[in-house]
């Protein structure tokens, strides 16, 4: 493989009354010079076995480099009288072609064989190695042509153009005002979010416009039941002898979605809090969505790989382990009867549901609610509650095991306070 071997001039100094530099950053700058006889380097090429993904080896063109040049390929025509018994590492050494893999210093020393010859040109130097004899050096080509070569031309500041480098590179994350639903959404989840005797987070529905809108969403739920008998609920319910039809309410429709090849879960029940009522709304149309409190997924995986030990957990069945409020169960009615003989009966759900606009919000956020309640009693594991979920899914690690046990120990003793399990 060929590399052009240039060289830097030294920069003439310019007068300037500001300062004795020969220059300043934002003087416009060019670097540039003269070749009368264009010299080029040969650099050591050998053809090697690699190992691919699937372990098959196949054959790719190494550069030994023991440090790392500026490359401009390009190919040699000369003629070669190398010595016989001096079989190549590369045999189309002079061609340029596409380079698989650099071979650095940690691995270039190590390949070095006994063996050693000067060619004509004497700079040329024939060398051996253990992946064969490979041809190094610089070299000249017959046609010698004045050549201007620039390296740089710039005309505004270097410290812009490193100011902006590193501005690309910054990974900080700027606070994000609020929208103005979005702060009385987290006004009323502060204001009005508490936890029980057994240290279940109890959340209010965060409504954006005045419930009683909702208009009949009975027959709706209904009639969606009765297309689907064979669901299965597990125990986030209870019945309500009386429901409260007399007072703003809302039945959420609900269908099964079966998975027979499901070794977790072979039913699923899907709720529809978008279904309309008579009124044209739903629950979504009029509960806040919230803010976003998590970072951004990409952030998280980018911190993910910093760390030497990793670890990854989830939060079990996060929705359910945050109870709605009593006083707002009356939006999460839903039909239900354990046989098609058996009369239909009202039942509400008593946490929080998927599915529901304002569900991912009052879910994440009371993560965050117990990080912020114990973050003086667990300093390591409510930082990393803040820091480090996504949903209901931790990435986090430490470059060593003891903070990584740390980190592990405080974390789950902070979650086990809201009854939060982690799998």
């Amino acid at each position: 493989m060929l590399h052009h071997d240039k060289d830097i001039p030294a920069i003439p100094a310019r007068p300037d009354s500001r300062t004795n530099c020969p220059f300043q950053p934002s003087d416009p700058i060019t670097f540039s010079h003269l070749h009368p006889q264009p010299r080029q380097v040969i650099l050591a090429t050998a053809v090697v076995l690699v190992k691919d993904a699937s372990g098959t080896n196949r054959p790719g063109r190494a550069l030994l480099d023991a440090c790392s040049q500026a490359l401009k390929s390009s190919t040699i025509r000369s003629s070669w009288n190398l010595p016989t018994n001096t079989p190549l590492g590369d045999e189309r050494f002079h061609e340029s072609r596409r380079i698989d893999l650099l071979l650095g210093a940690e691995v270039f020393y190590h390949s070095l064989a006994v063996g050693q010859i000067k060619l004509v040109p004497p700079l040329l130097i024939l060398q051996k190695t253990l992946f064969g004899w490979v041809i190094a050096g610089r070299c000249q080509q017959q046609q010698q042509q004045q050549v201007s070569q620039c390296f740089m031309s710039s005309t505004v500041s270097i410290d812009n153009h490193l100011q902006k480098l590193w501005e690309l590179e910054a990974v900080a994350v700027s606070p994000e005002s609020l929208h103005p639903h979005q702060q009385i959404c987290e006004a009323l989840y502060t204001n009005t979010t508490v936890q029980d005797s057994h240290g279940r987070i109890i959340v209010n529905f965060p409504f954006k416009d005045d419930p009683s809108r909702h208009g009949n969403s009975v027959e709706v739920a209904r009639r969606r039941f009765y297309a689907m008998e064979h669901a299965s609920i597990s125990g986030h319910m209870s019945l309500v002898i009386n429901p409260a039809l007399h007072e703003s309410h809302y039945y959420i429709t609900h269908h099964c979605v079966l998975k027979p090849s499901s070794t977790s879960t072979k039913l699923r029940v899907v709720f529809d809090a978008s279904c309309t009522t008579t009124s044209q709304l739903s629950l979504n149309d009029l509960l806040l969505v919230g803010p976003t409190v998590q970072a951004d997924l990409y952030l998280q995986l980018l911190k993910f790989r910093l760390f030497q030990y990793a670890m990854t957990a989830d939060v079990t069945k996060m929705y359910r382990k945050v109870l709605v409020d009593p006083s707002f169960r009356k939006y999460q009615y839903i039909f239900w009867r354990d046989s098609p003989d058996a009369e239909l009966q009202t039942f509400q759900l008593n946490t929080v549901t998927y599915r529901t606009a304002a569900a991912p919000y009052l879910a994440v956020r009371s993560l965050y609610y117990l990080a912020y309640k114990y973050k003086e009693e667990f300093r390591t594991g409510a930082s990393v509650i803040k820091s480090s979920f996504y949903l209901d899914d931790l990435l986090c690690g430490a470059d060593d095991i003891h903070t990584l046990q740390l980190i592990k120990q405080e974390f789950i003793e902070v979650l086990q306070e809201g009854n939060f399990p982690l799998a």
